[in-house]
């Protein structure tokens, strides 16, 4: 191998002594050609290791693994009576939303086959949340209520604030998300009826 090198290294200068007799400029011209080869060469093999795909990244993720910004939050709820209908879970992310029951930031209708549901919430920014669900039931997207207007279906709210006759105070409820991975488990409650 450094016989290769030394030969290499030998016919060069022969080659580039060969122009210096006509040109007195060719070694420097032949130098500065070399070295912006080299320069290309290296340029590509940059570039070659930009463009490789990084491995902690899946194709089938939501969020790259380098997105510190966003993450999931989890919600898990337990202690449904039954598995009869869904449960309709909604997401906000402001006080006007909640308070008008408005269109939630995300929501989620989720068909039950036990007694505890978990809700996947991906790519959410950080800041302030509220959540309510509510056991639908007889699956009309609406939580039924007797002549009272005391609810006859299961519902839960953020921070498992409990069961009360009016609605549950925002400041209570909200919860602040810093953008990573959360986990929230939330109880159902039901108004027991003699």
């Amino acid at each position: 191998m450094r016989s290769r090198i030394c030969l290499y290294i030998v016919f060069n200068l022969t080659v580039v002594l060969g122009f210096a007799q006509n040109n007195p400029n060719a070694i420097a011209d032949t130098l500065n050609s070399r070295v912006q080869q080299v320069e290309k060469n290296l340029n590509k093999a940059v570039i070659t290791i930009q463009e490789k795909i990084n491995p902690l990244v899946k194709p089938l993720d939501s969020v790259p693994a380098y997105d510190s910004l966003h993450g999931k939050i989890i919600i898990i709820i337990k202690n449904l009576k039954s598995t009869k209908g869904n449960v309709n879970i909604a997401l906000y992310n402001s006080y006007s939303e909640f308070a008008k029951r408005a269109k939630p930031f995300r929501g989620a209708i989720v068909p039950l086959n036990g007694l505890t549901c978990t809700v996947v919430f991906d790519s959410i920014p950080k800041g302030v949340y509220s959540m309510a669900a509510f056991h639908d039931e007889d699956k009309n997207g609406i939580l039924a209520s007797n002549q009272l207007n005391i609810p006859t279906e299961g519902f839960c709210f953020s921070n498992n604030i409990g069961a009360s006759l009016v609605p549950p105070d925002y400041n209570r409820i909200k919860f602040v998300y810093s953008g990573k991975n959360k986990t929230m488990v939330l109880l159902m409650t039901y108004f027991k009826f003699p």
